[in-house]
């Protein structure tokens, strides 16, 4: 099938269309964060880069799991919606998996798609469970937002953890539309 990315910060981006050209079926969109509406925002670059960049602030429980990841530096980039693009790539006939690896900031990438999740087959997102940046949500929250938007969990897949106590801070979730 086709796979649409989005990357809102500028050296992964390169990464990304530099890797896209291997194959005919992957489109990089231009440089962009998703989220809840059109226009820019400030994005913090972890020292891991893709792995912990986000637009929210880092909480203390991220940082000493992780003191790789604090932020180096910060890019203003495009904020887009996902339902301001959805047509411009999803066919009639086509089925949808939506991907969602935002660093915290997953309510506001389905906000942004609300009548686009109407169109998508099946969503994987990333959960926390303890807070890990300012203002996100965690598993509790996403498990019933799909449940009342006609999705059930499917599969858990195990993530990040903190080394030292070995405790589990993030899983991802894959949710089908039922």
């Amino acid at each position: 099938g086709k796979i649409i990315s989005f990357e809102p910060t500028s050296k992964i981006y390169e990464t990304l269309q530099r890797n896209s050209k291997k194959f005919t079926n992957w489109v990089v969109h231009e440089r962009t964060a998703v989220g809840d509406k059109c226009g820019t925002v400030m994005i913090n670059v972890a020292g891991n880069s893709a792995a912990s960049s986000s637009v929210l602030p880092m909480r203390k429980a991220h940082q000493e799991a992780a003191p790789e990841a604090n932020f180096i530096s910060s890019e203003n980039t495009p904020l887009i919606t996902l339902d301001s693009v959805f047509y411009q790539y999803k066919s009639d006939k086509s089925k949808c998996l939506l991907k969602i690896d935002v660093q915290g900031y997953e309510e506001q990438v389905l906000t942004g798609a609300s009548a686009s999740l109407k169109e998508i087959d099946a969503v994987k997102l990333e959960c926390s469970l303890v807070s890990l940046y300012e203002g996100d949500k965690t598993f509790e929250f996403y498990f019933e937002f799909f449940k009342a938007n006609g999705f059930e969990l499917f599969d858990i897949e195990t993530g990040f953890s903190n080394p030292e106590t070995g405790r589990l801070l993030q899983f991802d979730a894959l949710f089908i539309k039922k």
